[in-house]
This record gives C-alpha cells, sequence and structure tokens, in this order.
C-alpha cells in the first residue's frame, strides 16, 4: 500500500498514473495531447453550464431560497473549475516533461528500455551503527 504524507505526493502519484493512462491509450503526440487539453476545457464549460441552468430552474420552479441554490452551486463551479485547472495542468505537464523529452519515443509511447548492465560508478557513503555502537549510545 502506498502512504502518502502530503499533497505533493498525491499529486506526483497522480500524474504519474495520468501519464501511464496517457501512455497506455496512445496519447504519445503532442497534437493529441492538445486536443485532450482543449476537451477538458470544453467539458468543463459544459459542466458549468449545466450547473449554472439548474441552479437557475431550482430556483424558478421549486422557489427555494436564491442565497442557499447560490451558495451550493458556487460550490459546485469551484469543484469543476478546479478538476479542469488540475488535470490541463497534468496534461501541459506531460508534454513538457514526457513527449518534449529528448529520450520519449513515440512509436512505443515511452522512453526505451534502459541497460541494467551497464557499468553504473555510485559513490554512497553509509554510516551504520553496530548492534554495540546502539547499546552503548542508549547508556
Amino acid at each position: 500500500m502506498i502512504r502518502l504524507n502530503n499533497k505533493e505526493q498525491k499529486r506526483q502519484l497522480d500524474f504519474y498514473m495520468l501519464c501511464k493512462t496517457f501512455q497506455e491509450s496512445g496519447v504519445n503526440t503532442e497534437e493529441k495531447a492538445l486536443a485532450h487539453k482543449e476537451k477538458l476545457k470544453r467539458n468543463g464549460v459544459i459542466q458549468a453550464s449545466v450547473i449554472i441552468v439548474i441552479s437557475v430552474l431550482i430556483v424558478l420552479i421549486f422557489k427555494a431560497n436564491p442565497m442557499t441554490v447560490l451558495m451550493f452551486a458556487i460550490i459546485l463551479l469551484l469543484y469543476v473549475f478546479s478538476f479542469t485547472n488540475r488535470g490541463r495542468n497534468y496534461l501541459q505537464r506531460y508534454i513538457d516533461d514526457i513527449i518534449k523529452h529528448p529520450n520519449f519515443d513515440p512509436e512505443i509511447g515511452g522512453f526505451p528500455d534502459i541497460d541494467v548492465n551497464a557499468d553504473v560508478d555510485v559513490d554512497v557513503d553509509v554510516d551504520v551503527d553496530t548492534p554495540q555502537q546502539e547499546q552503548e549510545s542508549k547508556i
């Protein structure tokens, strides 16, 4: 199970899940990603319009308190705006970070395989206490 400590980690996970979904569905060119971005904007405008129309109809037909309906409409509009804006930002990040990356291969919808047998020089400095040192530090 993945444990998330803060919003940034959740957003990072959301972005990687979006990247995986796009790569699996064949969105591997900038044109396709931009088309999805515009479609997301259009859907957000349609959803906002529906919320406004339904709010007006509720006030007119059911004689509901306009301030209460307005409050709920504003909450729903903020949700739609937030969702649409976050999606558009993720799409732009997908275009900038993944599609425009020099190693991205649109034919396979991702990055070429990395040679795991390649020689890699890694410098790791680890300070490990032995059980005896841990016991002495507790005293």
